[in-house]
């Protein structure tokens, strides 16, 4: 037998020493000594047992699956259904605002008479600057009615149809306009044909303090006829536009600038054909008919 082997000789110490730690531990745990420690213990030994059961969640993501593809479904559905309703109100909005331009311009001229219409295209002959409008010889247009938009005068009739109505613009090289400055209070011609769509203003005294930014107005007087169309029978006080340039030469008789349109042609929708006005005679005076 071998006296020196260690592990035969330690074994009983170590039995008693775990017999002995276990009676303390057993003794402190009856005392209740060991709950805070215990406690430490369970704390983490919990957590990992809630996060084994966030494994079985898989098992119930079916469920949760269907409730979502559901949610999503009925989510789309309400978007589709409050842009109808978007649509619905841009609608209701655009009538209120063509209503709005139609009283205002009632109250401002009241003793102007107008039809409201509805831009629906361009004519098909490239030569012409125009439009067609959706009210015609039916609604009371006439060849020759000025028309206008909420932001100044567009143009004039060219011809009719029941329902429809061409209206030519005020940049078309065959339209001109008796106009005045509202701040110089000088009379001038407004033309059409300009590049870039603006236009002239020819005719202008030499004395008249033409300056840049001056508006343009129609003039309300009656001149040239051209082709059984009386070219420039308009209202006055309509605004035709801004001056952006003024070509001045000592040489010359008269001053002419260069007009930026207050209307976009382009984007115009809603216009109004003027029926009726009181109308400047000066027939008298050989200055057209009437």
């Amino acid at each position: 037998m071998n006296l020196n082997n260690p592990r035969r000789g330690g074994q009983p110490q170590l039995v008693i020493f775990f017999i002995v730690i276990a009676g303390i531990l057993l003794i402190m745990d009856q005392r209740g000594m060991l709950d805070g420690v215990l406690a430490r213990v369970r704390s983490p030994l919990i957590g990992m047992t809630g996060r084994l059961s966030d494994l079985n969640d898989p098992l119930r993501q079916p469920v949760d699956l269907e409730a979502a593809t559901s949610e999503i479904a009925a989510l789309r559905q309400r978007i589709e259904q409050l842009e109808q309703e978007n649509s619905q109100l841009r609608v209701v909005e655009s009538e209120y605002i063509r209503i709005r331009q139609a009283l205002d311009l009632q109250n401002d001229a009241p003793n102007i008479k107008t039809v409201m219409g509805q831009v629906v295209g361009k004519g098909s002959n490239p030569a012409f600057d125009d439009l067609i409008i959706d009210v015609g010889s039916d609604d009371g247009v006439r060849v020759g009615m000025p028309v206008r938009s909420s932001r100044g005068l567009v143009g004039q009739v060219f011809q009719t149809t029941a329902n429809a109505a061409q209206v030519v613009l005020l940049t078309d090289a065959s339209v001109s306009v008796p106009s005045r400055l509202s701040q110089a209070r000088a009379l001038g011609v407004v033309r059409g044909g300009g590049s870039g769509g603006l236009l002239t203003l020819e005719f202008v005294a030499l004395e008249a303090p033409l300056t840049v930014g001056d508006v343009v107005l129609t003039a309300g007087i009656q001149g040239e006829t051209t082709q059984e169309l009386i070219a420039n029978r308009f209202p006055p006080d309509l605004v035709i536009g801004q001056v952006i340039k003024v070509e001045r030469s000592d040489a010359a008789l008269f001053q002419t600038a260069i007009v930026q349109p207050d209307v976009d042609f382009d984007g115009v929708e809603t216009v109004f054909v003027i029926t009726d006005f009181d109308v400047i005679d000066t027939t008298l005076f050989g200055g057209g008919q009437p």
